[in-house]
């Protein structure tokens, strides 16, 4: 069975992404410092109501020094290094459209089940 998602992005006058919306209503809320670096992360439903949160810490130079991750009850702390994405041969490249200053503004996943 063939389906498509739709992922709509917002960002801010200095172009981070700040909100993504999924097909589902649930959204992806992220703040940042006055540096630019990502402070919280909240994963939430349609009600507002947190999936999971993500919160970051800094050394005085920028390295990011800590990510907790709260999900329900539960908090992790874990000790962070360089974000790779995981990339699966057999997936479909995602088609995205980018607004008139290239920031990702919609990207639709296709998905096979």
């Amino acid at each position: 069975m063939l389906s498509q998602q739709l992922t709509t992005f917002v960002y801010d006058p200095s172009d981070r992404e700040i909100e993504k919306q999924l097909d589902n209503e649930t959204r992806s809320v992220t703040s940042y410092d006055a540096a630019g670096q990502m402070l919280v992360v909240s994963n939430l439903e349609s009600d507002n109501s947190v999936i999971s949160r993500f919160t970051y810490t800094y050394d005085p130079i920028g390295n990011r020094l800590q990510e907790v991750r709260n999900e329900g009850a539960t908090t992790l702390r874990v000790r962070t290094g360089p974000d790779e994405p995981s990339r699966d041969p057999n997936c479909p490249e995602p088609t995205v459209t980018y607004d008139n200053h290239k920031r990702q503004k919609i990207r639709k996943v296709t998905t096979w089940g």
